[in-house]
C-alpha cells in the first residue's frame, strides 16, 4: 500500500468563469470536440455568462480577472502573483487578482459567492470536485472558449485532461500531474535513532520500503508531552507532542490508493453498487484510521485547526512525517528549520 499510496496524482486546477470578463488566449492550433470517456454527467448552467463579455478584452479596454487558489501559504501565494504579474505585462489590459481562501467547505464558500454574484472567474480546486461543481453551476464549459481563441487544451495529457471531461463538457483543466512523495523531519528522525531509507526507489525495487517498517517508524517518531515514544512503555496517546505522521486521511489522494492497494475497489463494474463495504476496503480505511486512533498520526481536527492542510502539521513541527506533493516545496524550505 506504500508504494501505491506514494504515486498516487493529485493536484489539479478547475478553472471557469463567472460574472467577471474572460481574457483572450492565443494558440497555434485548432480544438477538437474531445472524445466521450466515462467521467459521470450532470447538466446544469452556470449563473454567469462571461462570453458576452470577452469583446472588452479583445478591444483593449480594462478587465480584471479574479483568481482563487485554496493554495494560501506564503510563497505559493508569491509565485501566483509573480504569475498573474508577467501577464499582466503580456496584455495590459487585463489585471489578475489573485484570492488565496483554505479548503476548508469550499464547494459551500463557491456557493455562497454564487448567491451573492461574486463567484470569481478562476477557481483551483481537485478534479473530484468537476461534476459536482458543474452540478451547482459553478463552472461553464471550457471547450466554446478554447475553440475561439484556438486554445489547443487537447495537447494536455489525455489521462489529466479526461478527469475534467463531465458529459463531453471540459470543467476543469489540470495544473499539474504529480506523485505524493514522503517529507521526513531528518532532525527528528536522528534523534528518535530512526533510518531514513532515503535511496527508496519504488519504481526499481517496489517491496524496499514496506508499510509495516513505515508504520514502525512512525511509532518510534511520535513523543507524547512526557517525552515518550510511540513503541515505549508508558506512552500516552491522549497527550501527543509530536505524531509520527500527519495524514489527510479524508482526501481521495489518500484513500483511493490504500483501497486499491489492498485490492478493492469502489463500485460494481455494473455501477449498480458501492463496494467499499467489503474485506478489502474495511481493510483500507482501518489501516487509515487505526494510526490515528492509536496516536501515532495527527488527528483530523488538529489538521482542520491548520487550514485544513496535513502539511501545515509538519511545517509547524507537529509531525515527523508528511506524504504530501512536490508543489509543498516552495512552502517547507521557507518554514522549516
Amino acid at each position: 500500500m506504500l508504494r501505491l499510496g506514494l504515486l498516487a496524482t493529485a493536484g489539479t486546477l478547475l478553472a471557469a468563469c463567472s460574472n467577471s470578463s474572460s481574457s483572450q488566449t492565443a494558440a497555434p492550433t485548432q480544438a477538437a470536440q474531445p472524445a466521450p470517456t466515462q467521467a459521470s454527467a450532470a447538466a446544469t448552467q452556470p449563473a454567469a455568462q462571461p462570453a458576452q463579455q470577452a469583446p472588452a478584452a479583445a478591444s483593449g479596454q480594462p478587465v480584471e480577472i479574479t483568481f482563487m487558489t485554496t493554495q494560501t501559504n506564503d510563497a505559493d501565494v508569491k509565485i501566483y502573483n509573480q504569475l498573474a504579474d508577467k501577464f499582466h505585462q503580456e496584455n495590459p489590459n487585463i489585471t489578475v487578482k489573485i484570492s488565496a481562501t483554505d479548503g476548508t467547505n469550499y464547494d459551500q464558500k463557491l456557493l455562497t459567492y454564487i448567491q451573492a454574484g461574486t463567484l470569481p472567474d478562476i477557481v483551483q480546486t481537485s478534479d473530484n470536485y468537476a461534476k459536482p461543481f458543474k452540478d451547482a453551476g459553478i463552472t461553464l464549459d471550457m471547450i466554446p472558449f478554447a475553440q475561439k481563441t484556438n486554445f489547443p487544451y487537447q495537447d494536455f495529457d489525455p489521462t489529466f485532461l479526461n478527469l475534467g471531461i463531465v458529459d463531453n463538457q471540459l470543467h476543469m483543466l489540470p495544473k499539474q500531474g504529480d506523485v505524493i512523495v514522503p517529507y521526513i523531519n531528518l532532525r527528528m528522525a536522528q534523534e528518535a535513532g530512526v533510518n531514513v531509507p532515503t535511496d527508496f526507489n519504488p519504481s526499481t525495487n517496489p517491496d524496499g520500503w514496506t508499510w509495516d517498517e513505515f508504520m514502525t517508524m512512525c511509532k518510534r517518531l511520535t513523543v507524547d508531552a512526557n517525552g515518550k515514544r510511540g513503541d515505549e512503555p508508558g506512552f500516552d496517546k491522549t497527550n501527543v507532542a509530536t505524531y509520527g505522521a500527519s495524514m489527510s486521511i479524508d482526501q481521495w489522494y489518500t484513500y483511493v490508493p490504500a483501497v486499491l492497494a489492498q485490492g478493492g475497489t469502489f463500485v460494481a463494474d455494473d455501477l449498480s453498487h458501492s463496494t467499499l463495504n467489503t474485506p478489502q476496503g474495511v481493510a483500507a480505511f482501518k489501516a487509515l484510521t487505526q494510526p490515528v486512533i492509536d496516536g501515532y498520526w495527527a488527528p483530523l481536527t488538529l489538521i482542520q485547526s491548520l487550514s485544513n492542510q496535513s502539511g501545515n502539521v509538519f511545517a509547524a513541527g507537529r509531525a515527523a512525517i508528511a506524504p504530501l506533493q512536490r508543489l509543498w516545496c516552495t512552502a517547507l524550505r521557507a518554514s522549516l528549520t
